[in-house]
């Protein structure tokens, strides 16, 4: 990233974009989330997928954004199902389901 030119490409499924990206801590993995229906977590070193987060929200709903805990065990996608969902970094896991109501804000600070 030093000098401004790509280093890796990250190739996932024809026709999908990629609306977020955040690093996780350590810099040697990252998480995308877009148009494909899932949250997709990349090596940053190899560009390989090393996981695909499925199954939090609706299956016509996109994650929209992504936001990462400072501790890098969990991560949160925002959907346009207006559901935010927590999930485990390490095994890709549900750990819970937040049902957003209009009048809620999204707050995007996590703090340890």
């Amino acid at each position: 990233l030093g000098d401004g030119q790509p280093q890796k490409a990250l190739r996932g499924r024809p026709g999908h974009s990629v609306v977020d990206v955040k690093f996780l801590p350590g810099g040697d993995r990252l998480v995308t989330v877009g148009s494909g229906g899932a949250a997709v977590v990349w090596s940053a070193r190899s560009g390989e997928a090393l996981q695909t987060l499925r199954g939090g929200h609706d299956d016509d709903a996109a994650p929209l954004e992504v936001q990462v805990f400072p501790d890098g065990d969990r991560l949160v996608t925002l959907g346009s199902d207006r559901r935010a969902v927590v999930w485990s970094a390490a095994s890709g896991a549900v750990l819970r389901r937040i049902e957003l109501r209009a009048e809620h804000r999204v707050v995007r600070v996590l703090a340890p």
